[in-house]
């Protein structure tokens, strides 16, 4: 399905992914079937599908600066700055199918993500891996390395000397080459645990 290159699917299933952009495409249910159509006129331009999707960004915004002022959190005051914009009318009724509108839809997929847990405020204070844990990053640690090398031999670089090896897999991935992840000490220790490789 075309629609998944723009749109998360989670475990409820498209359908319930498509409910989160109704200011694009509506879900019918007529005679026992699943309809998908669009919410906008069918003369809509792209230019106007994105000035509706930013009218419904301001929509959300505002009903959960509401919802954050009655729960009474931190996050009401920032937000109700763009609550004072009266809420626009509802979108019009649905009509023809729109095939380009879920591919402009693409930045309301942000707007449902939920606040972070309490104790996520702060990395200082990591779980303790499991072995599994353990294991699992070692073989994503190892085929990180196996890429940066296989670009290396694309690139006609030859051999990556050890001391290169944290600079070019940081290069490469923006992420650090962290044997201690992966329940090593150095990477000469860690690259022996993968002769095969």
């Amino acid at each position: 399905c075309n629609i998944e290159r723009f749109l998360v699917v989670g475990e409820g299933g498209i359908g319930a992914t498509l409910k989160r952009i109704p200011h694009v495409v509506k879900l019918v249910q007529e005679s026992g079937a699943s309809f998908v159509k669009a919410a906008q006129p069918a003369d809509l331009d792209q230019a106007g599908l994105i000035e509706e999707d930013k009218r419904y960004r301001k929509e959300l915004a505002s009903r959960n600066a509401a919802k954050a002022a009655a729960m009474g959190t931190s996050k009401a005051a920032p937000a109700s700055k763009a609550a004072p914009a009266a809420a626009p009318p509802a979108p019009p009724a649905a009509t023809a199918a729109a095939p380009a509108a879920p591919a402009t839809a693409e930045p309301a997929v942000g707007e449902g993500k939920r606040p972070a847990p309490e104790g996520a405020e702060g990395n200082a204070e990591k779980k303790p891996r499991n072995e599994q844990e353990t294991a699992m990053l070692g073989r994503m640690l190892m085929q990180g390395v196996v890429r940066v090398l296989q670009n290396r031999a694309k690139n006609n670089q030859g051999a990556l000397p050890l001391a290169d090896l944290e600079t070019e897999f940081k290069e490469l991935w923006k992420v650090p080459f962290n044997v201690k992840e992966a329940g090593e000490t150095d990477a000469l220790s860690f690259l022996r645990k993968w002769p095969a490789k």
